[in-house]
């Protein structure tokens, strides 16, 4: 059953004998010591404090039941809880001194029960009651504390407490006001294997752990390495395509001056043909002058006059072939390409 701590004593069972009891370290109150309590003849009624001062003030002079636990337990209550040993003994022994100072100070009034003997020792504890309490208790059957689940912990409580000589005298002193036999902290070898047993799984545990991180860290040491080569290989790319870009600039930069100069070696040429046109048509002028001014000359002009004609047929010829030359060329890409430079160099020239 639960325990309960009133600030003020039950008033249940109001016409039994009240026995005052005391829990100090706030545990359930033992179901084997309500049990005890119950089959009081006379009559009495449990009431709970959890403060041992206010306990005795609550009937001076009467006896008031101290439910302690035993040292080992309470550091090993406080090492599962996750208390740094250290730190667990160092608050036991605070605590255990001041209840000792109170302990001490009522003694012939107090009656110290290890906490778990109303379940380990039902029989002593019912006698040592109608002792001290004028009453006749029946016992239960004796129960069993179940064995620590934490072997290890249950040994280094132990050992804590030897390890340090205060501590070892604050035990003793309270086991020793203990009254009823005291439970023991039952550590068996199954206990000892099952703990050796987990140990060991940690350490397989650990290792594997272990292995994984050095795993992670080779791989984070290839990823970083891959990294590093993707980083140069892409500024080896990014320099080949400014290369690239460069020299397709250079490249488009001797087109645009081999199309200039194609333009100009054009134009001279189309000059070219004209001079020859006029002169062919000055050629022509002369001819029909001469024809109509010597039509009667001998055959000697006339064969002169055929020969004249002949040349200027092919220079017909030559003049019509360079002019379907410059067609072609007027209808080329690159003529019309640097259109625009002929004319600045036009408006250059009227300038």
């Amino acid at each position: 059953m639960p325990q309960t701590r009133p600030s003020e004593p039950s008033m249940s069972q109001t016409d039994a004998e009240p026995l005052v009891v005391a829990n100090p370290d706030n545990r359930a109150l033992p179901e084997s010591l309500e049990k005890i309590v119950a089959t009081a003849d006379p009559a009495r009624r449990l009431v709970l404090f959890d403060d041992i001062e206010k306990a005795l003030a609550a009937r001076p002079g009467a006896p008031v039941l101290v439910l302690l636990s035993a040292p080992a337990r309470s550091l090993l209550g406080a090492m599962q809880a996750g208390t740094r040993p250290s730190a667990a003994l160092r608050r036991w022994m605070a605590a255990a001194e001041a209840q000792l100072a109170v302990l001490r100070r009522a003694r012939r009034h107090i009656i110290a029960l290890e906490h778990d003997a109303p379940s380990t020792d039902p029989q002593g504890c019912a006698e040592m009651l109608a002792a001290r309490f004028g009453a006749r208790f029946a016992a239960p059957a004796a129960g069993a504390v179940p064995a620590p689940d934490a072997p290890l912990l249950a040994l280094m409580a132990e050992v804590l407490l030897d390890s340090d000589p205060r501590a070892r005298a604050l035990a003793d002193e309270i086991e020793a006001m203990l009254a009823c036999a005291q439970a023991p902290l039952e550590i068996g070898a199954a206990q000892i294997d099952r703990a050796f047993a987990a140990l060991q799984e940690q350490d397989t545990a650990l290792a594997e752990l272990e292995m994984e991180r050095e795993l992670l860290r080779d791989g984070m040491a290839q990823g970083l390495e891959q990294l590093d080569r993707a980083t140069v290989d892409t500024r080896l790319e990014h320099a080949a395509t400014e290369a690239a870009a460069r020299q397709m600039a250079a490249l488009n930069d001797t087109r645009l001056l081999r199309e200039s100069v194609l333009g100009a070696a054009l134009l001279e040429r189309a000059a070219l043909l004209e001079a020859r046109e006029a002169e062919i048509a000055a050629l022509k002028a002369q001819a029909q002058a001469a024809a109509e001014t010597h039509a009667g000359e001998s055959a000697a002009l006339r064969a002169r006059l055929d020969a004249q004609a002949q040349d200027l047929k092919a220079r017909q010829d030559e003049l019509e072939a360079a002019r379907s030359e410059l067609e072609a060329v007027y209808a080329s890409r690159s003529w019309k390409v640097t259109s625009p430079m002929r004319v600045a160099r036009r408006g250059l020239g009227k300038g």
